[in-house]
């Protein structure tokens, strides 16, 4: 139990970086947008990272719900996303069933949808590493051609 919880936060943490990375190039991309905006010769830099923009949000929806309001109907309007979905694992994991707290092991059941989410998770890093070396990238060659500063990644 503990071995597959300390697991499953290790899951959520990657999840959780892979946000932290998109949400700080979104907000170089605002605070851009920002200071460029009315300036007719910024135009395309603009598009681009208007474009840009849309796709770290395409692909960051696959990782969390971005629909959420805070209201009590949230859960049956817009589906789980993986990290909420490691979340409600972790939970059953550690906590058993009824949420009183007991040493069992892990469900068979439990493991097979780990196994699931850690390949869900696999193929999302890979698409998250291609995005951000080549979608930025060609972003990044966008702005150098306007002599504009680059927007730059977390992980550098």
């Amino acid at each position: 139990q503990v071995a597959m919880s300390l697991e499953i936060r290790d899951n959520l943490s990657d999840v959780v970086d892979m946000i932290n990375e998109i949400e700080w190039t979104r907000k170089q991309i605002y605070d851009l947008r920002d200071r460029l905006a009315g300036q007719e010769q910024y135009e395309s830099v603009i598009a681009a990272a208007t474009t840009l923009d849309s796709t770290l949000i395409g692909f960051e929806q696959n990782l969390f719900q971005m629909r959420l309001t805070g209201g009590g109907q949230d859960v049956f309007r817009n589906p789980s996303k993986l990290y909420a979905r490691f979340g409600f694992l972790y939970s059953d994991v550690e906590t058993s069933w009824g949420g009183v707290g007991s040493d069992w092991p892990p469900t068979a059941q439990a493991m097979e949808v780990h196994q699931l989410l850690k390949e869900r998770l696999r193929t999302y890093q890979g698409q998250f590493r291609t995005l951000m070396s080549e979608d930025v990238a060609v972003f990044n060659g966008v702005l150098a051609e306007n002599n504009v500063q680059g927007v730059f990644s977390l992980q550098q």
